[in-house]
């Protein structure tokens, strides 16, 4: 029972951290932006952003105070990873997301590292992503097989690739940046996803 208490108050903070935002509105973009294998669920997002300190959130809202989109981070000491950045489906293409994510880039205290799907994963979609990130500043570590362990046992691993922007060498410092990743942000030990590779 006290634990049952203790997570409803993990979640009540979380809830009251974001009360100028629709949680739904928060739910619904998230939910319809990324493919199941590619998110937790979504209590799960809130119950992490309220106990972990490495974990952050930044919302796009517009004039009239409406969730455009977010991006959901974690500030490592070395680098910044950002694990999901969504706009709403319904304001994709009015330059929103480029502003906001190159404002995020622009501000970033330190490098940034980033998922994408390999380029012939889901043509052209994939390749229109990393092209998207590409105009921003960002590069793609393409040399190097990167595998998106699974959220959760009922949910399959992901072939990615890592991108990144600013001072950091993703080819000489990968296993770092990988370990980093699977350890913080999946709670992965190495040994325990090496089979998926």
């Amino acid at each position: 029972m006290r634990d049952i208490f203790i997570r409803l108050c993990i979640i009540q903070k979380f809830y009251a951290i974001f009360a100028r935002m629709k949680v739904d509105d928060i739910r619904a973009i998230y939910e319809v932006s990324f493919p199941d294998d590619e998110r937790r669920e979504f209590e799960d997002v809130v119950a992490l952003a309220a106990r972990e300190k490495a974990m952050n959130v930044r919302f796009l809202t517009g004039e009239n105070g409406k969730l455009l989109g977010f991006i959901i981070f974690w500030r490592f000491k070395t680098f910044i990873f950002v694990e999901h950045f969504a706009i709403d489906s319904r304001c994709r293409g009015a330059g929103h997301g480029a502003r906001f994510f190159g404002k995020f880039l622009s501000d970033a205290p330190l490098p940034v590292v980033l998922e994408v799907e390999p380029p012939d994963a889901n043509p052209p979609m994939a390749a229109r992503r990393i092209a998207f990130y590409e105009r921003l500043g960002m590069r793609l570590c393409d040399r190097i097989d990167y595998l998106q362990p699974p959220y959760s046992r009922d949910k399959k691993p992901v072939p990615m690739r890592l991108m990144s922007f600013g001072t950091i060498d993703l080819e000489s410092n990968f296993e770092t940046v990988k370990t980093t990743i699977y350890q913080c942000v999946y709670g992965k030990e190495q040994r325990s996803y090496s089979h998926y590779q």
